[in-house]
């Protein structure tokens, strides 16, 4: 098989004068500019997503409470607000496919 186009010697340049990764990654300016700067919008947001995370998906308390009206009988059930809520609901998951 014969390669042509590239010279031995016109190679050989062209390597020697290719910088070698040491010699790039020596240099200081590269690193020493890269800065972050986080605004206190964005530290207060990240305070609040981490407080999030902490609170359980269930309120046992309000769980708990509502269990104990239920085994006593006197739990009482708002129609009303139920099916606001209900169709709430039903809406909002109606607004989210759109």
């Amino acid at each position: 098989m014969k390669i042509t186009g590239v010279n031995p010697p016109q190679a050989i340049q062209v390597y020697a004068q290719r910088k070698p990764a040491e010699e790039l990654n020596k240099r200081p300016d590269c690193r020493a500019q890269d800065a972050l700067d986080i605004s206190p919008q964005a530290r207060e947001l990240q305070i609040l997503k981490a407080k999030i995370r902490e609170v359980p998906e269930v309120r046992e308390e309000k769980v708990s409470a509502i269990r104990e009206q239920l085994n006593r009988g006197d739990y009482q059930i708002d129609f009303d607000t139920l099916v606001e809520n209900l169709l709430q609901e039903i809406g909002g998951a109606k607004n989210e496919r759109s």
